[in-house]
């Protein structure tokens, strides 16, 4: 008996310690209390501020193979813009319970791929137009 309370114990222990979940919706969809603030194209001759640029080269960094030691925005821009079907790269801005999530997606292949942040914080990683929370 005592060996099954420690078991028990043991597996609910764990759980405190296991990865967070999205704080936001899985789909980022409106009906669900996301409010998408904007939308931009990102080229090469977008203005934008320290922290999207930021954001961007940790996106582009995320994705290139291999892995460039230093990248500059237009690196960045461009890696992203190669590797999306249509030449697309995008930076949206979100709002969710009065906190605001930034997403830079491009599209390899149909559907996007990206990575969110909570300021310079990835807080989730946008693989085949679904999101996955975990691992950052």
């Amino acid at each position: 008996m005592k060996s099954l309370i420690f078991v028990l114990v043991a597996l609910f222990s764990m759980n405190v310690f296991a990865e967070p979940v999205c704080d936001f919706p899985y789909d980022l969809s409106e009906e669900e209390g996301v409010n998408e603030l904007r939308t931009s194209v990102v080229t090469k001759t977008t203005r934008l501020t320290s922290l999207q640029k930021s954001q961007i080269i940790i996106t582009a960094k995320h994705y290139a193979q291999p892995v460039p030691r230093t990248m500059t925005i237009a690196m960045a821009i461009e890696s992203l813009m190669s590797n999306s079907e249509g030449g697309d790269v995008y930076f949206t801005l979100y709002k969710f319970k009065n906190t605001v999530y930034s997403v830079v997606e491009h599209y390899p292949g149909g559907n996007p791929y990206g990575l969110v942040f909570k300021g310079t914080k990835i807080v989730a990683e946008r693989t085949d137009g679904d999101l996955n929370c975990t691992g950052f």
